[in-house]
């Protein structure tokens, strides 16, 4: 009975047929090589950073060519890199940045890294450029194994206002939590600075690109080997994010309580100094009892956010779907949808 309401409803369909080998064959890690006729960069940072605004600027260049949020190029690596890769094909059925991608999965890839380079080679082919980058925000550590010659921009910023847009995206329930996945995001990039030649290696600051966006960006055009364009400015016109405006990088001062920014000073630590951030409060740290509140309230707060952008039938039904290990693509079209629609 269940079920046949839910297919009235359009939030179930019939199990898509199996058209893949369950078997799965070990095979050996081979060299990472780039992508035949496609030069690839890589553009990291921290969620909230502002790496869809610069993306969206690359992008509008006439050499340049960068994907969206392309983290599952990395976060299935562990368990399907070493696999056939029906595993990886498989995985990423399940992964909602991979459904928005606009991508196919390349049937005669030999292995993971082949796969890979083939979703570089698919945006070259369709934005007829050979200069292509891609959004990771993610699991940094795989990229070098994946593409060993890409060029790498890390747009960086301010911790505090990071957590800020991390909160209003329902991904953390207050700025501690946000501005602790800022931190450890931020942590892992410097580590993969340590391991990738200084030449393949620029940092842009968010601030500065707001502020001087002409500058940054012919800096960022000079790096990766083209001339700058008026076009990267005008990406205003034909999508939902506005020119840059200085303004932006300093408007959380006003809109923060002095507690909600002494929380995620707390939770960035030292590292706001180390990257040149003054502080608005001394070094401090919340105590054991105090850490289990935020953590709770974290949870609490992330679960209604849930709820109420995606609505209970949804998120019910997909998490019961999920428990039986079937999926619905009913369901997830319309998860996809809703994510979709509130990326900015």
């Amino acid at each position: 009975m269940v079920e046949r309401h839910w297919k009235r409803a359009g939030l179930i369909d019939r199990p898509e047929p199996k058209t893949m080998s369950t078997v799965i064959k070990e095979k050996p890690h081979t060299a990472a090589s780039p992508p035949v006729g496609v030069e690839p960069f890589l553009l990291v940072g921290s969620a909230r950073s502002g790496t869809t605004m610069l993306r969206l600027m690359l992008d509008h260049h006439p050499a340049l060519s960068c994907m969206q949020e392309s983290d599952f190029i990395v976060t299935h690596y562990p368990a399907c890199a070493s696999a056939d890769p029906a595993r990886y094909a498989r995985a990423l059925e399940n992964d909602w940045l991979w459904r928005v991608s606009g991508l196919q999965f390349p049937k005669e890839a030999p292995d993971y890294r082949a796969a890979v380079a083939d979703f570089f080679k698919q945006r070259g082919a369709d934005s007829e450029k050979t200069i292509v980058g891609a959004t990771v925000l993610q699991a940094f550590e795989h990229l070098p194994d994946l593409l060993a010659e890409a060029k790498y921009v890390h747009l960086l910023r301010d911790g505090r206002p990071v957590a800020a847009s991390i909160r209003s995206m329902g991904w953390a329930g207050n700025l501690y939590v946000g501005a602790t996945r800022w931190r450890k995001t931020v942590e892992q990039v410097r580590a993969l600075q340590r391991r990738i030649p200084a030449e393949r290696w620029l940092e842009v600051r968010y601030e500065a690109l707001v502020a001087n966006p002409t500058e940054e960006l012919s800096r960022i055009c000079t790096f990766l080997g083209v001339a700058f364009d008026e076009a990267m400015l005008r990406y205003a016109g034909d999508t939902s994010y506005a020119a840059p405006d200085r303004s932006i990088a300093e408007r959380w001062r006003q809109r923060l309580a002095p507690r909600e920014i002494q929380l995620a000073e707390m939770a960035a630590g030292d590292l706001l100094a180390e990257l040149g951030y003054a502080r608005m409060f001394p070094p401090a740290e919340p105590g054991a009892l105090e850490r289990l509140a935020l953590r709770m309230h974290h949870r609490y707060r992330r679960t209604l956010f849930r709820f109420d952008r995606y609505g209970a039938y949804l998120m019910i039904a997909r998490w019961l779907w999920r428990r039986i290990g079937v999926r619905r693509a009913a369901l997830e079209a319309r998860f996809d949808a809703i994510s979709q629609a509130h990326i900015k």
